[in-house]
């Protein structure tokens, strides 16, 4: 029996968090899991909700509204790590996951037996049609990569998407946690390179941990039915590709000349329409 500390942060999604903290109660009883959930400021009875649940095993941080995504899981492993640091492992998970009941077990078995539990193993997801959604990340030359789902699982992984990535404890403590410079996005990305840097492996579970619908490019930077000025304010909104957070990302992990050259090619792509 291993002890697991899961981390999530949400904000304004009732329904789906709720769903997300059932399903992972839902069968997975062959481990011990501490729940540490970051609430945003919600005003939709998030954390009412949640309170409602009555499940012992939960530890929820209120938070400003103003911390995003990478924030609030900084917030969250920091206390996770804190309140249960002699736990085996710390799973990162997005409270958007549909997660299927007794997964997360699976998981942490697969881990032990397949990798002694030294490897970080990243469960992949699938959208409302069935189709890979998100997972592991295998940088190639330059900035090109490639998803890579549960029918890759002998290949290791550049990094991740952490809807749903179990950590070794001794891993997490290495890396300490995700870098508090992100806002929002690109946190998950950064903490792989550092964990796959140092020479820890990581590596796909061989099956979908559950659903999770990919974030649409209509109404983003990204949309090129936009006018460049509404796409330039997108593009430098929390949520979008900062310019200080993709600069500090790409001087990070790939070098001050790809971050002076890549952290203009998005304007380039706004202004002529791409």
């Amino acid at each position: 029996m291993s002890e697991i500390i899961v981390v999530m942060t949400c904000h304004n999604r009732k329904d789906k968090t709720v769903n997300c903290i059932k399903k992972l109660h839902q069968g997975n009883n062959h481990n011990v899991y501490h729940y540490i959930i970051v609430d945003a400021a919600s005003t939709d009875n998030t954390v009412e909700s949640i309170e409602a649940l009555e499940y012992e095993d939960l530890d929820i941080i209120h938070a400003e509204g103003t911390l995003f995504w990478n924030g609030g899981m900084h917030r969250g492993i920091s206390e996770g790590i804190s309140l249960y640091g002699e736990s085996d492992y710390i799973l990162l998970v997005n409270d958007d996951v549909d997660f299927k009941p007794g997964i997360i077990d699976g998981l942490v078995e697969y881990a032990q037996d397949k990798h002694g539990g030294r490897a970080v193993i990243v469960g992949a997801t699938y959208d409302d049609n069935g189709k890979f959604s998100y997972g592991g990340i295998l940088y190639g030359k330059g900035l090109q990569y490639e998803m890579l789902g549960p029918d890759r699982t002998d290949e290791p992984c550049t990094t991740f998407n952490a809807n749903c990535t179990l950590i070794p404890m001794p891993v997490m403590r290495q890396v300490k946690n995700v870098d508090p410079y992100y806002k929002h996005s690109m946190g998950d990305f950064d903490l792989g390179f550092r964990i796959s840097r140092n020479g820890t492996g990581i590596y796909m579970f061989p099956e979908y941990v559950g659903q999770c619908n990919d974030n649409p490019v209509e109404g983003t930077w990204q949309d090129n039915t936009l006018g460049v000025r509404k796409r330039l304010k997108l593009k430098e909104s929390f949520k979008g590709l900062p310019f200080k957070d993709w600069f500090h990302y790409l001087y990070k992990n790939f070098g001050l000349g790809t971050a002076c050259l890549r952290s203009i090619t998005p304007y380039i792509k706004i202004f002529i329409g791409k």
